[in-house]
């Protein structure tokens, strides 16, 4: 049940909304340009999303979106193909893993799910969490939901605190404009656990 739900989580919300890096000990949101951003704040994390971009509340949710997902973001130009956006979902681990073991296993799960998976890079860096100095891992990677769909570019951000599984997933077409690129890097980034 806890893999369908995982795999759910990667495939649902970008479809139906339709390289290694170095590391650092500082929050993450130091270097990004909080200009034309807005904050959306849960009980549980906070994150930094353009301010022209359409904000998805579960309310508004199709039946198909996993009840993990609890908020969703998405570009305000709109493509007949598949429209840019990222996802915040939040599952409850049974038992006290890594960020690194959380972020393995969720991604063997998708690479043996969806077409055509092709591993594009993977960025590992700290920010400062709210008890404690937190790994967190993104995980880039191209693939699509049946042969006959176009291929979509997916960047994945684990994080474990506290027994709590976050991942937040940008998903994009390759093709897509560098701004709405740079914009996902900097969501995912933002990401902050309170």
């Amino acid at each position: 049940m806890k893999s369908k739900t995982i795999i759910a989580l990667f495939i649902a919300i970008p479809i139906t909304l339709s390289g290694c890096g170095g590391s650092s000990d500082q929050d993450t949101t130091q270097n990004i340009d909080t200009s034309g951003k807005l904050s959306y704040e849960s009980n549980d994390f906070k994150i930094l999303y353009p301010q022209d971009w359409e904000v998805i509340s579960p309310s508004n949710f199709t039946s198909n979106v996993p009840s993990e997902i609890m908020i969703a973001f998405r570009n305000n130009i709109k493509n007949e193909v598949f429209t840019a956006n990222v996802n915040v979902s939040k599952t409850t681990l049974g038992e006290d893993i890594s960020s690194q073991d959380f972020a393995i296993s969720s991604s063997s799960k998708i690479q043996n799910t969806i077409v055509s998976y092709q591993l594009i890079g993977k960025t590992d860096y700290q920010f400062i969490g709210p008890r404690q100095t937190v790994e967190t891992y993104i995980i880039d990677f191209e693939g699509k939901k049946a042969a006959s769909e176009a291929i979509i570019h997916f960047k994945n951000l684990y994080i474990v605190d506290n027994k709590i599984g976050y991942i937040v997933t940008g998903a994009y077409l390759p093709s897509e404009d560098e701004s709405v690129v740079k914009s996902i890097s900097d969501m995912l980034e933002s990401f902050s656990i309170k």
